[in-house]
């Protein structure tokens, strides 16, 4: 996890497996790339992850990448 970054300001840790986002199921990096896209930036994104034997759902604002 990049300090600094969206999901690290998000509460996202290294080890959390993402399950969905806003609500719709992730099981692969495809997944996450195509839920991630555009609509998302600078949008509260209910990000639910799987920690510690516990699911969470956070708030994650996603943001443009630089370049």
């Amino acid at each position: 996890m990049v300090e600094g970054s969206p999901a690290h300001r998000g509460g996202l840790r290294s080890e959390d497996l993402i399950l969905q986002i806003d609500g719709s199921d992730v099981g692969t990096m495809d997944d996450l790339q195509r839920l991630m896209d555009a609509h998302t930036i600078d949008r509260a994104t209910a990000v639910t992850i799987y920690r510690g034997g516990k699911t969470f759902t956070l708030d994650v604002t996603p943001s443009e990448l630089p370049g």
